[in-house]
């Protein structure tokens, strides 16, 4: 029987929390605890099982594409494979070659945007995009425990030195 990821992190952030910090007395290795937990929280949106977030994100930058070579007057992608049909590793690779096909695009609109109500639209368009990629970026990354690390207590109400 396998584990799920979620439950599996879980299961170590708590053993982390009740089991070993409180028996920890040194306050440096307790901030150490406590990274470790920071770590986990910020792992899990990122590993494999998290294929949707990839997935949306590959359709995103295809769509994002499209328009911008429209707007650029350039021909339309041709894309081969549904990202439906690619698995996580395949998807990786894809979103990274759209990356790379849309910092060409950035480069060709931004030379053209002083002149060009279009390119001036699709470096607009483009730039929208990594914002919007950035703050989906954020959502899955939670607050850094800074305080409870340098300080070696986990920041719980009942912790005790």
């Amino acid at each position: 029987m396998n584990i799920a990821l979620e439950r599996l992190f879980e299961g170590i952030v708590t053993t982390l929390r009740a089991d070993v910090i409180p028996h920890v007395g040194d306050s440096f290795a307790r901030g150490q605890a406590v990274g470790v937990i920071d770590l986990i929280s910020n792992i899990g949106p990122r590993v494999e099982w998290a294929r949707a977030p990839l997935l949306e994100s590959v359709r995103a930058r295809r769509r994002l594409q499209r328009t911008v070579a429209a707007l650029l007057g350039a021909a339309a992608p041709d894309d081969e494979a549904s990202p439906e049909e690619m698995d996580s590793p395949e998807l990786e690779r894809e979103r990274d070659r759209l990356d790379g096909a849309i910092c060409d695009a950035m480069r060709v609109a931004h030379a053209r945007s002083a002149a060009d109500a279009a390119a001036h639209e699709a470096l607009g368009l483009i730039i929208r995009h990594a914002h919007d990629e950035a703050s989906r970026e954020m959502k899955l990354t939670r607050k850094p425990l800074f305080a409870e690390i340098a300080s070696g207590q986990d920041g719980k109400a009942d912790a005790r030195p």
